[in-house]
């Protein structure tokens, strides 16, 4: 069953301002859990690519799935949250169970988006939570090939920090 939008919007807002409110909606309507927004974004990574924090917890705590796959090439808000630089959120979501190693197939693994984007905090985080250092993309590539410029010393401290060979 697809919701309407007025709703869906209503919960977004009430999971970040009003967590009563949002308790109430999603009693009433457990589709949620599984509804899209804007983009076709399920409400989960909508509020990852928002950097909702509160809305995020909130949704995690009341069962949202943080292995949610919303579209075609298998996005999960964790591969969002690497994308857009945002460790404190990928840090929640892994602690809600995230799958470190759930490859998409436009992105590949987190792994490979956190490197691509430089940040050595999210690499760390996630070789720290049991990513797969030797993870190829669909092309052969190793996750370490695509290394920005400027980044090079603390991606390269982070893998000896892992023991982790390029």
């Amino acid at each position: 069953m697809t919701l309407p939008r007025e709703i869906v919007g209503q919960f977004i807002d009430a999971t970040v301002n009003d967590h009563a409110a949002a308790e109430r909606l999603l009693a009433k309507y457990p589709g949620l859990r599984t509804a899209t927004w804007l983009g076709d974004e399920c409400v989960l990574n909508f509020l990852v690519i928002e950097r909702f924090l509160a809305g995020i917890e909130f949704c995690l705590k009341h069962g949202f799935d943080a292995n949610f796959r919303d579209d075609d090439c298998g996005t999960t808000p964790l591969h969002y949250a690497c994308v857009l630089n945002y460790p404190e959120i990928a840090e929640a979501l892994l602690d809600a169970g995230a799958d470190v190693s759930a490859a998409c197939g436009a992105l590949g693994a987190p792994l490979a988006t956190a490197v691509q984007s430089g940040n050595a905090a999210l690499v760390d985080l996630l070789l720290t939570h049991g990513a797969d250092p030797n993870y190829e993309s669909v092309f052969g590539e190793s996750v370490f090939d695509a290394w920005p410029v400027g980044a090079e010393t603390e991606l390269a401290t982070v893998l000896e920090k892992h023991q982790v060979r390029r």
